[in-house]
């Protein structure tokens, strides 16, 4: 799918060298249209919003609704059940030991680790409808219409209105943003609230945009900190300049709209997340992150911080997970900084670009002056670029890395690309007006692409990979397979999970369960060998208990006693049972 991208933007260029006035009226009447409407910001804003919804509905029957696949959704699922039940947390369950996993803590109560603010969204699709899928689909419509009205703050209304439109193609369909349970809509709107309404400040301040952004601050620190942190730093700074560059009306006009406003809900919120915290973990300044990560962690946060000693487990499979898995990533990470740091601003990149939109970065040479200076940018374009620079450095520190950890980033990147695309319009090349046919031709390209995307299936269109606008993600669709059959069968059910010698398979995890674990039609369950498996069956007594192995074949389920042969692992030795 890359290949056909990068193939139809050099036919895209090509075309606009030959033929630039190729159907010049019908687009300049397009963009007329487009121009007209987007004057009515508020609308515009609404109507991207509502198309970004109906565009994801449109495409179920190529991406239906999605099965969570990697640990990290499971996490924001039980967020959102737990929020559904009406608690912020649950009680430790006394079987826990057997119901452990990495992406939740048990104690001091059983809870995801990951920031509330995804859980809020996806409660509000489990109560209301029934399946948090939907609420996926509204985090990306409120997405969408954010960049959009960030967008507008930041250039003229008819770019802003075509960045919209672009993100729902490239994040709001076929992404993984739109098509899993991992999250990333919302950090995008946090941050697109929080750079939408500096300009509207730096202009004119108002109560109204004070508490915009301090909206988007609150959502940041709930969904991404850190990288909600390194965004909000420079923002904020340019805030306090303003604020020191004014005098008089002007400034109290800042302080009693903006400043105050912004440091009550600042506080406001600082103070909900103490109180989350300490119901979750009985530190008010202790995250559930923090104590997973101290639980089941020796990897650090962070490149430069050392290894900690392994901790004590109670499945070898979170052992093994961690030596095959974090230790080396963090060790490859140390040996090789400058190669971990090029593949990461490649991914970055591939992801929220791709060869459509980077394209218009490449002419930029041929259309700057050659003695164009940093200075020549405007404030807020040199703000832009400062904000962006930054986050990418940041976004290089930690131990891990996925395009949606840069999620607070992503207006700002739209609005970068959308400048350079707006600057190539200027190229000429013999007196041809190439750079307006080549930008008409790329918008045209990424609209085709919807529809190649569409067809990827019978084309066998490579679509797993690095994380791209297009890519498929991973998806349990064996443990989806086994739960529906089990919740369909009547009956109340346990399985016991048995993970091979050498780790789970890839990585990937099956034991993850509802906030209410007592009352699921299925619970998941660690095999722990005969004795401590003897006290779950105990307890769990009025249910049917099953076993399953996920790393051999094709995982299916065999009643637990008419197995004839049970080799349990223990520790590092095996023992049999016959």
């Amino acid at each position: 799918m890359i290949l056909v991208e990068s193939i139809l933007v050099v036919l895209s260029f090509l075309l606009a060298m030959v033929a630039p006035k190729l159907e010049d009226r019908r687009f300049a009447a397009i963009e007329r249209a487009v121009t007209s409407f987007s004057r009515r910001q508020m609308l515009s804003v609404v109507i991207v919003g509502l198309l970004a919804i109906v565009a994801r509905i449109s495409v179920l029957g190529i991406l239906p609704i999605p099965n969570p696949g990697i640990p990290d959704e499971f996490g924001h699922l039980l967020a959102g059940d737990t929020f559904a039940h009406g608690r912020l947390t649950n009680p430790t369950h006394p079987m826990w030991i057997h119901l452990e996993n990495l992406s939740e803590i048990q104690q001091p109560s059983y809870a995801s680790k990951y920031p509330p603010t995804q859980r809020v969204i996806l409660t509000i699709g489990q109560v209301s409808i029934g399946h948090p899928f939907w609420d996926v689909c509204l985090s990306t419509g409120l997405m969408c219409a954010a960049i959009c009205w960030m967008l507008q703050a930041w250039m003229p209304p008819q770019w802003a209105l075509l960045g919209g439109l672009l993100a729902i193609i490239r994040l709001g369909m076929f992404s993984y943003w739109a098509n899993s349970y991992w999250g990333g809509a919302i950090a995008a709107t946090g941050g697109a609230l929080l750079l939408g309404a500096l300009p509207r400040i730096k202009r004119s301040p108002s109560f109204w945009n004070g508490l915009t952004m301090s909206l988007g601050l609150a959502l940041l620190a709930n969904s991404r900190p850190y990288e909600g942190l390194v965004l909000a730093c420079p923002v904020l700074i340019a805030v306090v300049i303003r604020l020191i560059r004014t005098e008089g009306i002007e400034r109290k006009r800042i302080m009693s709209r903006v400043v105050i406003p912004l440091a009550a809900c600042g506080a406001l919120a600082a103070l909900g997340m103490m109180y989350y915290n300490w119901r979750v973990t009985g530190s008010p300044a202790r995250m559930p992150y923090q104590v997973a990560q101290d639980t089941y962690y020796s990897t650090p946060l962070f490149l430069w911080q050392p290894l900690r000693p392994m901790p004590q487990y109670h499945h070898a499979a979170f052992r093994t997970d961690m030596e095959t898995w974090e230790v080396p990533v963090y060790r490859g990470g140390r040996a090789h900084p400058v190669l971990m740091a090029e593949a990461r601003v490649f991914f970055l990149v591939f992801f929220f670009y791709g060869p459509a939109l980077v394209a218009p970065f490449l002419l930029l040479p041929y259309v700057l002056p050659r003695d164009f200076r940093w200075k020549q940018l405007s404030s807020n374009s040199r703000l832009l670029v400062s904000v962006i620079v930054i986050s990418v450095v940041a976004a290089l520190l930690p131990l891990f890395f996925n395009p949606g950890y840069s999620a607070p980033l992503t207006a700002a990147l739209y609005a970068l690309s959308l400048k350079a695309l707006s600057c190539i319009r200027d190229l000429e090349v013999k007196g041809r007006l190439t750079g307006i046919a080549f930008s008409r031709y790329l918008m045209m390209t990424c609209v085709l692409l919807v529809i190649v995307r569409c067809a990827a299936g019978p084309l066998h269109l490579q679509l797993y990979g690095p994380r791209t606008w297009f890519s498929l993600d991973f998806q349990l669709g064996e443990r989806a397979r086994l739960y529906d059959q089990l919740s369909r069968s009547g009956a109340r059910n346990v399985v016991i999970v048995r993970n091979a010698e050498n780790g789970m398979r890839g990585g990937m995890e099956w034991v993850f369960n509802d906030a209410d674990i007592d009352n699921a039609k299925v619970i998941w369950a660690r095999d722990m060998g005969p004795e401590r498996n003897a006290e779950l069956i105990r307890y769990f007594k009025n249910r049917k208990i099953w076993s399953v192995e996920p790393d051999v074949g094709a995982a299916s389920l065999a009643p637990y006693t008419d197995r004839q042969q049970m080799t349990i692992s223990s520790g590092n030795s095996a023992v049999t049972v016959k």
